[in-house]
Formats: C-alpha cells, structure tokens, sequence
C-alpha cells in the first residue's frame, strides 16, 4: 500500500489527477490524491486506469488505457484469466516479479515492464543508532514469521548477543 500511496503523489505532484477509489474512512484529499469510495466510481473521462494487486471485474468495458500494477506475486484470483485478459499492460516490481508471472500465468512478454519501487529520502532523513547483532525481520503475516520461531533459538546459540525486531510490513 506505501508504494501505490508513494506512486499516487509523485502523480500529483507532477500535476496529473489522481483518484484512488478503496473503501476509505473519510473522503479526503491528502498530498494532491483523493480518496474515494469504490462506490462512486465513475469509468466515464478515464485518461488511464491503473488496477492494484487485485482482480476487478468490469475494466473490460473502460475506453482508456487498463494497467495492471502487480505489487504481489499472487494477492487473489487466477491473473491468467481473471486480469491479463482485461488489460493492456502489466507492471511489475522486478525482473524476478516479471519471470514469475510469464512462467506462472504465461504473462504475454510484450505486454509487460518493470518498475522498481521507490524510497521515500524523507523517512530516513535521520540516522539510528546502530546495535550489533540486532536482525530485523520485516514482512507480513503468513510469510515465514512461524519458520523464524523455529529457526531462532538455533541462531541464539550461535550469536548468544543477537537481538531480534519483529515489524510488520513497512
């Protein structure tokens, strides 16, 4: 979600529209983007529209370009039936994101490029105290915290000093 937010700005800041529709909490407009309601979408006047990580049945019927972003190596769906068909390109976040999809889905090879996501200076403006031994961990649930678990009383009797930080996503 940080990378279509860090994406949506550099948009608007660059002087495009941008509307992401979701499920927000308030309608509001924050660094030039607004946020909406998928409820009050409207495909009329598109110059483009970008799909996120998910199937959504009905860009077929839209009369502008249809991008797939593809932050995910699979979020839902089959994207061999239930995206590729209704778009006109794909973007992914490496080479390695691409290779998958054309191996996995038989992603059309013509119809697809790669982006590598940003990083937003801002956020390590400031410098940390550095801690030896100290490993950090950082994803989402369901991707590998419970091997971790296992694997690190194993590393503590190797590294008696390592620290270990649990984050969750960015």
């Amino acid at each position: 979600e940080l990378a279509l937010i860090s994406l949506t700005e550099r948009l608007a800041s660059r002087g495009h529209r941008v509307t992401v529709y979701n499920n927000p909490r308030e309608i509001e407009t924050f660094h030039g983007v607004d946020y909406k309601p998928l409820s009050w979408f409207d495909p009329q006047g598109l110059d483009a529209f970008v799909l996120f990580r998910n199937p959504w049945y009905g860009i077929h019927t839209f009369d502008c370009p249809r991008i797939f972003w593809s932050t995910d190596q699979q979020t839902a769906g089959n994207y061999a039936v239930d995206i590729f068909p209704y778009v006109d390109h794909t973007v992914y976040i490496s080479p390695y994101h691409r290779d998958y999809h054309i191996r996995r889905y038989g992603a059309d090879p013509d119809k697809i490029s790669y982006i590598d996501l940003g990083v937003r200076l801002q956020d390590y403006a400031e410098s940390v105290e550095k801690v030896p031994f100290r490993c950090i961990y950082c994803s989402t649930p369901g991707r590998g915290v419970d091997i971790l678990a296992h694997a690190w009383p194993l590393i503590k009797q190797q590294v008696p000093e390592a620290s270990l930080v649990i984050t969750g996503d960015y």
